[in-house]
Protein backbone atom coordinates (compact mmCIF):
# COMPACT_ATOMS: atom_id res chain seq x y z
CA UNK A 1 0.00 0.00 0.00
CA UNK A 2 3.05 2.65 1.12
CA UNK A 3 4.56 1.58 -2.58
CA UNK A 4 1.22 2.68 -4.25
CA UNK A 5 1.04 5.87 -2.61
CA UNK A 6 4.47 6.51 -3.29
CA UNK A 7 3.73 5.99 -7.03
CA UNK A 8 0.79 8.11 -6.72
CA UNK A 9 2.72 10.83 -5.41
CA UNK A 10 5.69 10.68 -7.68
CA UNK A 11 3.09 10.54 -10.36
CA UNK A 12 1.37 13.73 -9.43
CA UNK A 13 4.36 15.73 -8.66
CA UNK A 14 5.90 15.06 -12.12
CA UNK A 15 2.53 16.23 -13.53
CA UNK A 16 2.57 19.59 -11.46
CA UNK A 17 5.88 19.97 -12.61
CA UNK A 18 5.03 19.17 -16.80
CA UNK A 19 2.27 21.54 -16.33
CA UNK A 20 3.87 24.44 -14.84
CA UNK A 21 6.69 23.93 -17.82
CA UNK A 22 3.73 23.86 -19.96
CA UNK A 23 2.29 26.91 -19.10
CA UNK A 24 5.36 29.02 -19.23
CA UNK A 25 6.42 27.31 -22.61
CA UNK A 26 2.50 28.71 -24.15
CA UNK A 27 2.82 31.96 -22.37
CA UNK A 28 6.41 32.69 -23.76
CA UNK A 29 4.97 31.55 -27.04
CA UNK A 30 2.06 33.79 -26.77
CA UNK A 31 4.25 37.18 -25.73
CA UNK A 32 6.41 36.52 -28.24
CA UNK A 33 3.43 35.83 -31.30
CA UNK A 34 0.85 37.95 -30.07
CA UNK A 35 0.40 41.83 -29.54
CA UNK A 36 -1.12 43.18 -26.58
CA UNK A 37 -5.01 42.38 -27.08
CA UNK A 38 -7.70 44.57 -24.55
CA UNK A 39 -8.95 43.29 -22.14
CA UNK A 40 -11.33 44.37 -19.34
CA UNK A 41 -11.83 43.42 -15.94
CA UNK A 42 -15.16 41.78 -15.32
CA UNK A 43 -17.54 43.59 -13.12
CA UNK A 44 -18.74 40.77 -11.84
CA UNK A 45 -19.69 41.05 -8.06
CA UNK A 46 -18.62 38.55 -5.48
CA UNK A 47 -21.47 36.24 -4.38
CA UNK A 48 -23.16 33.17 -4.37
CA UNK A 49 -24.37 33.33 -8.30
CA UNK A 50 -20.68 33.98 -8.83
CA UNK A 51 -19.52 31.30 -6.96
CA UNK A 52 -22.17 28.94 -8.84
CA UNK A 53 -20.87 29.96 -12.07
CA UNK A 54 -17.46 29.52 -11.62
CA UNK A 55 -18.29 25.73 -10.10
CA UNK A 56 -20.03 24.84 -13.59
CA UNK A 57 -17.76 26.23 -15.48
CA UNK A 58 -14.98 24.59 -13.54
CA UNK A 59 -17.25 21.68 -13.39
CA UNK A 60 -17.45 21.72 -16.59
CA UNK A 61 -13.76 21.62 -17.82
CA UNK A 62 -12.90 18.46 -14.67
CA UNK A 63 -15.93 16.23 -16.85
CA UNK A 64 -14.59 17.00 -20.14
CA UNK A 65 -10.99 15.54 -19.58
CA UNK A 66 -12.53 12.53 -17.39
CA UNK A 67 -15.27 11.66 -20.08
CA UNK A 68 -12.82 12.82 -23.26
CA UNK A 69 -9.65 11.24 -21.64
CA UNK A 70 -9.04 9.81 -24.81
CA UNK A 71 -8.20 12.93 -26.66
CA UNK A 72 -6.85 14.78 -23.72
CA UNK A 73 -3.67 16.01 -25.29
CA UNK A 74 -5.99 17.88 -27.44
CA UNK A 75 -7.94 19.54 -24.59
CA UNK A 76 -4.93 19.89 -22.61
CA UNK A 77 -2.81 22.01 -25.47
CA UNK A 78 -6.03 24.07 -25.66
CA UNK A 79 -6.53 24.47 -22.10
CA UNK A 80 -3.32 25.49 -21.49
CA UNK A 81 -3.24 28.01 -24.57
CA UNK A 82 -6.79 30.01 -23.92
CA UNK A 83 -5.45 30.46 -20.03
CA UNK A 84 -2.16 31.61 -20.72
CA UNK A 85 -3.73 33.81 -23.54
CA UNK A 86 -6.07 35.69 -20.95
CA UNK A 87 -2.92 35.75 -17.72
CA UNK A 88 -1.18 37.77 -21.04
CA UNK A 89 -4.03 39.86 -21.59
CA UNK A 90 -3.91 40.76 -18.10
CA UNK A 91 -0.79 41.20 -16.94
CA UNK A 92 0.04 43.22 -20.39
CA UNK A 93 -3.04 45.93 -19.37
CA UNK A 94 -3.01 45.89 -15.67
CA UNK A 95 0.52 44.70 -14.90
CA UNK A 96 1.73 42.16 -12.96
CA UNK A 97 0.78 42.75 -9.45
CA UNK A 98 -3.16 43.22 -10.11
CA UNK A 99 -2.97 39.77 -11.71
CA UNK A 100 -1.40 38.14 -8.98
CA UNK A 101 -3.67 39.63 -6.53
CA UNK A 102 -7.21 38.61 -8.41
CA UNK A 103 -5.50 35.06 -8.66
CA UNK A 104 -3.75 34.70 -4.87
CA UNK A 105 -6.73 33.61 -3.24
CA UNK A 106 -7.64 30.37 -5.63
CA UNK A 107 -4.79 30.76 -8.59
CA UNK A 108 -2.61 27.83 -6.53
CA UNK A 109 -5.40 25.22 -5.44
CA UNK A 110 -7.20 25.70 -8.91
CA UNK A 111 -4.14 25.03 -10.24
CA UNK A 112 -2.99 22.00 -8.14
CA UNK A 113 -6.31 20.78 -9.01
CA UNK A 114 -6.07 21.13 -12.93
CA UNK A 115 -3.13 19.16 -12.45
CA UNK A 116 -4.63 16.64 -10.80
CA UNK A 117 -7.59 15.89 -12.74
CA UNK A 118 -5.23 16.25 -15.90
CA UNK A 119 -2.98 13.34 -14.25
CA UNK A 120 -6.49 11.11 -13.85
CA UNK A 121 -6.99 11.90 -17.99
CA UNK A 122 -3.71 11.24 -18.81
CA UNK A 123 -3.98 8.04 -16.55
CA UNK A 124 -7.26 7.28 -18.22
CA UNK A 125 -6.14 7.80 -22.15
CA UNK A 126 -3.02 5.56 -21.47
CA UNK A 127 -4.99 2.47 -20.20
CA UNK A 128 -8.01 3.06 -23.08
CA UNK A 129 -5.39 2.44 -25.43
CA UNK A 130 -3.80 -0.02 -23.97
CA UNK A 131 -6.72 -2.14 -23.42
CA UNK A 132 -8.29 -4.38 -25.49
CA UNK A 133 -12.11 -3.96 -24.67
CA UNK A 134 -11.63 -0.59 -24.83
CA UNK A 135 -14.78 0.81 -23.40
CA UNK A 136 -15.43 -1.33 -21.31
CA UNK A 137 -12.40 -1.67 -19.28
CA UNK A 138 -12.30 1.95 -19.41
CA UNK A 139 -15.22 2.47 -17.28
CA UNK A 140 -14.05 -0.08 -15.02
CA UNK A 141 -10.63 2.20 -14.73
CA UNK A 142 -12.77 5.47 -14.38
CA UNK A 143 -14.61 3.75 -11.49
CA UNK A 144 -10.54 2.99 -9.34
CA UNK A 145 -10.88 6.25 -10.09
CA UNK A 146 -13.71 7.33 -8.31
CA UNK A 147 -12.56 8.60 -5.16
CA UNK A 148 -9.47 10.74 -6.82
CA UNK A 149 -12.18 12.66 -9.11
CA UNK A 150 -14.31 12.77 -5.64
CA UNK A 151 -11.23 14.76 -4.51
CA UNK A 152 -11.00 16.34 -7.36
CA UNK A 153 -14.40 17.77 -7.24
CA UNK A 154 -13.86 18.93 -3.36
CA UNK A 155 -11.22 21.14 -3.91
CA UNK A 156 -13.30 22.41 -7.40
CA UNK A 157 -15.36 23.51 -5.04
CA UNK A 158 -13.30 25.28 -2.51
CA UNK A 159 -11.50 27.25 -5.10
CA UNK A 160 -14.77 28.26 -6.55
CA UNK A 161 -15.85 29.86 -3.19
CA UNK A 162 -12.75 31.09 -2.94
CA UNK A 163 -12.83 32.51 -6.31
CA UNK A 164 -16.38 33.81 -6.50
CA UNK A 165 -16.66 35.35 -2.37
CA UNK A 166 -13.54 37.01 -2.07
CA UNK A 167 -13.07 38.41 -5.90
Amino acid sequence: MKSNLSAEIKWFAWSLVIYIIANLLFYSFITIVFKTPKCTISNQTAGISFVEKIAINNMKNLFMYILLAPIMPILYCCDIFITDYNLFSFINNYGLIPCLSKMDKHGILESINIAFYTAISYRLMVYFYKCEYRMKSYLKKMYQFRYHILLSIIMLLISAILEGLLY
